[in-house]
């Protein structure tokens, strides 16, 4: 019997992996208990005929196992012997993807340092075929290692997919669905509504500094009012120019800005003038006066009546106001409006510029100018009537919130012409987008520099404010309060990620959070970055006399809010002492900003975000600390630690409206000092919202305060504050396969489809359940469009749906496809399409083999066209359509396909990348084979359903436990490449450490979904590349799997030309026997043409898209 290995007790883990094994060791348990004992031989070979074990090779299978449990006599099956069992290689390589990353990660490092360090003993140490490898890379310097070292860490996994101008998809607003670019799925009306919905929610239009003003919650909201339409006519003075040059680009839809243009100039008509009359505007004092002058006009008033009541506060007003000239004075926009030229940028950019267009410029004039404009406006007409002015002063306002409604409606309608096509889509999103930004930008920026809000608060920078104190916050322990209270949590969330870790500690002030994670918490490296150069200076100097330290710190002065920059100004110096650490992918395992928060405005804080994202690994961690928000409600004079608190009785402002607000305060030390610290003010809803904008996962969040130790410790000192909640401490994390920012992958991993069984009436009648007779209406759509595009040159692998093929001419295909998809989704996920005569399309007159051509293009056109109309057909791995044909190669070599052999190839779902998966599988038939070749379909929810009756419950761990995969390179897949990037990522060792960090179950099950990711030889290949023996128990129950899906096949048929095909690839296994093409020309060769496409993402946006028409209608 095996016994407990004390060293490695499982419960050590404490991932899912092991609750899986915690719960097929308690299984085992019952199952022994039930039957009075361990298992014995005999009990075993009863549990294999109980199951239908289809082989008889029990026996040797016991001896196995009992060998991989350790034991070599006389073994019994019990929970020590599995616990045993799971503890070998086996079962541990893959168990662990982080640690696998970590292994792969560690000797990709090694072999880049022996290469790059050109020591020909040290590179000796390798095999000899990498020990080649590494000579080619050093004698070919212009193969970089480290593109390499990029390929392997993405997993062969294609993030993103091609697009017709990926330069402007680059600027889209984060988490858009970019679905709704293609108009094969969503029509004008969709798109549009989306981005108004985007326009009307986002950030720049629904701006605290509008809210505040709105509220009147600043100290000086007037002269804050001031300062914004100071830097706003920035914008105003361009205004009319830029509108001029995008009428110029709209071509026959210029009319839309007509009506535009004439307000502009101040010309109005009857019916207008009469609106603004009601308004109470003196019609005379506007009518002929173009916008930007009154817009100086609304300016020159307002100054003058912030001086005025300036100078009435002083002096009582009277003679001194009648005194002053006001016509001479110096008015505001004569200033530099530094801020507002972000806005003047992003509308010339989007009208004017060189990458400007039609589209460009409308999706900015409508979105994020006509649409938003009268909601954003409302906020400042609510101050100026405050100030108790004339509204004929500032008419500007209230004419662009009533008058200007018409002009949103005739610019939608050309934005509607234009969102026909992906590329019209793309630039109007663009344009909106642009400013949309800018105006996010623009307000926070004005924020910064005018809406201080207490009269004692000093506009000092945050560098000024730590260099002339730098020296007092010097420690060698925990000193200060936060240094009991806020950084201990901090450090405990640091523990696991920073043990042997790349840190990066972002406003790590004189260095003691970054000594406290080397020394205590064993970090390898930490890089600190702040913005006060003295506490830099600080830092360096422990550093530099500490043995332990010197080697392992590195600090930088720069902006905490433009991190990459700050470290790429210093590259040489980051590249010295970290040669191997690529700053562009994510190299840092860990990052911290303790207190950096309350020092930036909540823009600031969303780009700092950003760039930690981007610096960090995948499974990277970020830790943050700032004040709690309730600190500043709880003001006090003798507390340890607090800020000047203005949100008192009388006070407008309460919690919502006192975003950015900036509070000085202080924090008190145990020696009797006091340090002064600030909190620009931020709601949980701020942190939470940049949070998840720059796709970070939560992992913890804590309040932190005194803790019964401390009142132990010193009990005088935090007794002032003890039981309030002082600091709020965030742990998230960087989910893998997120990469620089990237968020909308299209890949289907985050979604599972219902789990779908096949009835007996399904398989009582094959036809009715699963066959599809395409209508004639339907095939005559598909051979007019694809006759019409094949004449015009253009192909499967070049279509682009809105900008060469109008969608709404196949009416009749879209609605076919949108039952397919249902069918697929939610009713048996099988579809068989059948009907289409490759023989009728336009052909023409050449000779039979230019027939060939132009048939398999038209095919191809009309395979695509039904895929594109179905989801998104993915055009990463093999091409957006892939020819399935024998290219007489051997299935048994390395990395090659069964889809380009003619070998038999056994039950499977496509996608061999644990982050890639695909939705739906095709095939359509162009040509069947001579011989042979049947397509076999499978459910595996049924056969699911089955095995659980049949295999005991500790036995189905196997199909749910990471199995690790071969790693199938992109392209052809006829076998591995010559040159020496594949030559070094197909060798022995570096493979084997790929090949562990691809693993992932074959079942995966959620209540009433599941996803289904099989296939054999790849997990049996798998396991011998890696060295790693197959547990007995997984052979049985594969074997066992393979006898259901045999049981409970529903198909075995050669497909017929025309044929197309449709499986959902995460429910339904398919299979294809061994083919034989004909020997001689009497038949042309098999040749199968496969999509991968996804359709989840789709069908669930059309839903949600449905929903929101029917709202906004009603």
């Amino acid at each position: 019997m095996a016994s407990e290995n004390k060293q490695h007790p499982l419960n050590d883990r404490k991932d899912d992996t092991h609750q899986f094994q915690e719960a097929a060791v308690a299984a085992l348990a019952r199952s022994c208990r039930k039957r009075g004992g361990p298992l014995t031989l005999e009990a075993w070979l009863s549990v294999l005929k109980d199951a239908g074990y289809p082989g008889d090779d029990g026996e040797e299978l016991w001896r196995e196992l009992g060998r991989q449990c350790g034991v070599e006599g006389e073994f019994v099956l019990d929970t020590a012997a599995l616990k045993a069992l799971y503890r070998t290689e086996s079962y541990q390589a893959c168990a662990s993807h982080r640690e696998a990353v970590k292994d792969l990660t560690s000797y990709l490092e090694k072999l880049q340092r022996m290469a790059e360090g050109n020591d020909g003993h040290e590179v000796g140490k390798l095999n000899a075929h990498v020990d080649s490898m590494l000579k080619r890379v050093q004698r070919q310097s212009s193969i970089r290692f480290k593109k390499f070292v990029h390929v392997v860490q993405r997993y062969d996994t294609v993030l993103s997919q091609t697009s017709s101008s990926q330069a402007v998809l680059n600027e889209l607003p984060p988490g858009f669905p970019r679905i709704l670019l293609n108009p094969a799925h969503f029509d004008a009306e969709d798109f549009v509504t989306a981005v108004e919905l985007l326009a009307r929610e986002h950030p720049g239009v629904n701006h605290h500094l509008l809210q505040n003003l709105r509220a009147g919650t600043y100290e000086d909201t007037t002269g804050v009012l001031l300062a914004y339409l100071h830097e706003y006519s920035a914008l105003s003075m361009i205004f009319g120019k830029c509108v001029r040059a995008a009428r110029d680009k709209l071509g026959e839809a210029a009319n839309a800005l007509d009506e535009n243009l004439e307000e502009e100039m101040g010309n109005y008509d009857e019916e207008t003038k009469a609106e603004i009359a009601k308004m109470g505007i003196r019609v005379a004092e506007v009518e002929g006066v173009p916008h930007p002058d009154l817009f100086k006009r609304m300016l020159y008033n307002l100054k003058h009546h912030v001086i005025s009541q300036k100078i009435k506060d002083v002096t009582g007003g009277g003679a001194v106001l009648d005194a002053i000239d006001w016509d001479t004075m110096e008015t505001y926009e004569d200033d530099e409006r530094e801020h507002g030229r972000v806005l003047a940028s992003a509308m010339e950019w989007a009208c004017c510029g060189a990458d400007s267009s039609a589209g460009t410029a409308l999706g900015l004039l409508y979105f994020a100018c006509e649409l938003v404009v009268p909601g954003m406006y409302s906020h400042l007409l609510s101050a100026f009537k405050a100030t108790g002015m004339d509204v004929t002063d500032y008419a500007f306002v209230p004419l662009h919130i009533d008058v200007d409604s018409g002009h949103a409606a005739a610019l939608r309608t050309a934005v509607l012409r234009l969102a026909g096509t992906q590329q019209g889509r793309e630039q109007l999103l663009a344009g909106a987008n642009k400013m949309l930004q800018a105006r996010w930008e623009f307000c926070s920026s004005v924020i910064a520099a005018h809406a201080v809000p207490v009269k004692s608060a000093k506009q000092v920078s945050a560098a000024k404010l730590y260099d002339k104190q730098s020296q007092n916050w010097v420690r060698d322990g925990p000193n200060c309060l936060s240094d009991f209270t806020g950084r201990p949590v901090v450090f405990e969330m640091c523990a696991d990620a920073a043990r042997d870790g790349l840190v990066l500690d972002v406003g790590c002030g004189e260095g003691y959070p970054a000594r406290v994670l080397t020394e205590q918490y064993g970090a390898d490296f930490v890089i600190g970055v702040d913005t006060s150069g003295e506490m830099i200076q600080r830092a360096k100097e422990i550093a530099t006399r500490s043995e332990t330290l010197r080697d392992r710190q590195l600090f930088i002065a720069g902006d905490a809010t433009n991190l990459r920059k700050a470290l790429a100004s210093s590259g040489s110096i980051v590249k010295r002492v970290l040669p191997d650490a690529d700053m562009e992918e994510g190299c840092f395992d860990l990052a911290v900003a303790i207190f950096l928060f309350n020092y930036t405005t909540v823009y600031s804080m969303d780009k700092t975000f950003a760039d930690v994202f981007a610096l960090l690994k995948p499974e990277g961690t970020f830790v943050f600390s700032v004040p709690h928000p309730l600190m500043a409600f709880l003001h006090g004079e003798d507390r340890a630690f607090g800020f000047d608190h203005w949100f008192g009785a009388g006070s407008k402002t309460r919690y919502f409206s006192a975003r950015d607000m900036l509070l000085p305060g202080t924090i008190k030390t145990r020696d009797g000092r006091s340090l002064n610290v600030r909190m620009l003010f931020k709601t949980l809803d701020d942190y939470m919202a940049a949070i998840k904008k720059n796709g970070f996962e939560i992992e913890e969040i804590r309040e932190a305060g005194v803790r019964p130790e401390h009142m132990t410790l010193d009990a005088d000192f935090f007794r002032s504050v003890d039981d309030l909640p002082l600091h709020l401490v965030f742990k998230l994390r960087k989910p893998e396969g997120k990469r620089l920012g990237r968020q909308d992958q299209e890949g289907a991993l985050g979604l599972m489809p219902r789990k779908l069984l096949w009835t007996p009436e399904d398989y009582s009648c094959f036809a009715n359940a699963f066959l599809v007779q395409l209508p004639e209406s339907v095939q005559d759509e598909l051979r007019t469009t694809c006759n019409d595009l094949a004449a015009r040159g253009i192909t499967g692998e070049t279509l682009c749906f809105g900008d060469q093929l109008d969608p709404s001419v196949l009416a009749c295909t879209s609605a076919l496809c949108e039952r397919v998809r249902e069918r697929l989704l939610r009713d048996n996920g099988m579809v068989l399409l059948r009907g289409m005569d490759l023989c009728r399309f336009d052909l023409g007159d050449g000779a039979p083999d230019e027939q060939q051509e132009a048939k398999v293009t038209r095919a191809k056109l009309m395979y695509y066209i039904i895929g594109s109309f179905l989801g998104i057909v993915d055009q990463g791995a093999r091409g957006r359509l892939f020819d399935v044909k024998d290219k007489k190669v051997e299935t048994a070599s390395d990395n090659v396909l069964f889809s380009v052999s003619s070998g038999e190839a056994g039950w499977h779902t496509d996608g061999a990348s644990r982050d890639r998966v695909y939705d739906v599988i095709s095939l359509l038939c162009i040509q069947p084979s001579y011989k042979g070749g049947e397509l076999k379909a499978s459910n595996a929810a049924n056969a699911l359903e089955a095995l659980k009756q049949q295999l005991p419950e500790w036995m189905m761990y196997e199909l749910k436990r990471n199995l690790p995969r071969d790693i199938m390179e992109n392209g052809a897949g006829v076998g591995a490449g010559t040159d020496i990037v594949s030559r070094i990522s197909r060798s022995p060792e570096v493979l084997k450490r790929r090949i562990r960090c691809n693993a992932y179950p074959i079942f995966t099950e959620e209540e009433d979904t599941m996803r289904f990711r099989y296939m054999r030889f790849w997990i049996e290949t798998a396991h011998r590349k890696t060295d790693v023996p197959m547990s007995p128990l997984l052979k049985v129950a594969l074997d066992c799997l393979d006898k259901e899906l045999d049981r409970l096949s529903i198909f075995e048929q050669r497909l017929q030309s025309g044929d197309m095909i449709f499986l959902n690839n995460m429910i339904v296994a398919h299979a294809r026997n061994p083919f034989e093409d004909a020997p001689d020309d009497s038949c042309p060769p098999r040749h199968m043409v496969r999509q991968w496409i996804q359709i989840q993402k789709v069908q669930s946006l059309k839903e949600v898209m449905k929903h929101m028409t029917l709202s906004t209608r009603h």
